[in-house]
């Protein structure tokens, strides 16, 4: 048989699925998602934080980001971009 493709430990989602995400996750999941929808799969930080409504230069961003990603609901991309991972996208709305 084939080998099946795996993700890293990291990436695997820690939130099991259906669970609600607290409303400041899900408004990035969503700015994330809105941008996908005009064919721009992997925003920059400012445009995403824009869209959300949050400042991409404050503490608050890092941290909303970064429990995101330890969930393995976004990730980061060159140049300081972010992207939906499979699990991100199911919590779009």
């Amino acid at each position: 048989p084939a080998p099946r493709p795996t993700q890293s430990p990291a990436a695997q989602p820690s939130r099991s699925p259906g669970s609600a995400l607290p409303e400041p996750l899900q408004k990035i999941i969503n700015a994330l998602h809105w941008w996908g929808s005009f064919g721009k799969e992997a925003p920059s930080q400012p445009m995403t934080a824009f869209i959300a409504g949050y400042s991409h230069k404050s503490g608050t961003w890092r941290t909303y980001l970064s429990k995101l990603r330890s969930e393995g609901l976004i990730e980061s991309g060159g140049g300081g971009t972010l992207r939906l991972t499979s699990a991100g996208l199911a919590y779009a709305a």
